[in-house]
């Protein structure tokens, strides 16, 4: 799940907007801060995407990621990890199949599926290797499929994102764990909406861990946010959270706060979020904060 809040344009993915234009930049910068069990953490994320598109729907980018992080028992900020990424995009005109993007380099994996500050819940696709990944994209539906190269195991991924009637869906699955995620978003009416999460340890080994929970979200306006959720871990209650998040005309203001039941413990999170430029990163498409109206998958 280590991946930062992002904004409501991150969760679109590669836009049409970036076919239209010979040349886009943009991206985001998140800084956060984290104190869990009475340990603190400051990190420094960020993506740079740079496009030049044709006019017949062929899209090629380079991009920059950068995650840094300062734990408190060191000088400063520490490189965690970060490096460069291509694309290719082959759009509607191009591809019969719908929009193809296929990503290569310091990307996430298809299966990752929660950004990291929903409620707690964990993904195990943040990797340090090189990942090879294609998005097709037809309708209101979104398949990925991703293998990293660390030259050891087939760490493959698959993830899949869309809507059917009043319901937005996410699934994704990472074959070296054997965890297989699922979010199920409802919008109950113009301010509220449901979200049922599950994630799944199918390895039946002694560590396996299932996890699951349900948030109530509401959204009053287009700057205000608010998510309340309660969750299980295994057989046993776990935790109960609250998220905030409000908008402005230039940054994304977000807090969460999460109380652990079995260790009687507490976590709280506070970020900043700046988004830049006319484009935003295709392989961060993920269900992010724009998720909790129900219905931002794309």
């Amino acid at each position: 799940m280590k991946q930062t809040l992002l904004l409501a344009a991150t969760a679109v993915g590669l836009s049409a907007g970036i076919a239209q234009a010979e040349f886009a930049v943009g991206g985001w910068v998140n800084l956060e801060y984290e104190d869990q069990y009475g340990d603190y953490r400051k990190t420094l994320r960020g993506d740079v995407l740079a496009t030049y598109g044709t006019q017949g729907g062929l899209t090629f980018g380079v991009g920059l990621r950068g995650d840094l992080e300062d734990s408190g028992d060191t000088s400063g900020f520490e490189r965690r990890r970060g490096g460069v990424y291509g694309l290719v995009s082959f759009g509607d005109g191009i591809s019969s199949f719908g929009e193809v993007t296929v990503s290569y380099g310091d990307i996430w994996g298809a299966g990752n599926l929660f950004p990291e500050e929903y409620f707690g819940f964990d993904d195990t696709t943040s990797t340090d290797d090189d990942t090879l990944r294609v998005d097709l994209k037809f309708g209101n539906h979104q398949i990925a499929f991703s293998n990293d190269f660390n030259g050891v195991n087939a760490d493959w991924e698959f993830g899949y994102r869309g809507r059917f009637g009043a319901y937005a869906v996410a699934v994704g699955y990472e074959n070296d764990s054997e965890d297989l995620g699922i979010l199920i978003g409802r919008k109950l009416n113009d301010q509220f909406a449901v979200h049922l999460a599950i994630v799944e340890d199918l390895d039946e080994s002694e560590d396996a861990a299932d996890h699951q929970g349900i948030s109530l979200i509401y959204t009053p306006n287009d700057r205000f946010t608010l998510g309340l959720n309660a969750a299980r871990y295994n057989e046993g209650f776990h935790s109960a959270g609250v998220l905030v998040s409000y908008t402005t005309d230039r940054v994304i203001l977000k807090a969460e706060y999460v109380k652990f039941h079995d260790d009687d413990d507490d976590q709280f999170e506070f970020g900043v979020v700046i988004p830049f430029g006319r484009t935003q990163p295709a392989h961060d498409a993920r269900f992010t904060f724009t998720d909790y109206t129900g219905f931002g998958l794309f």
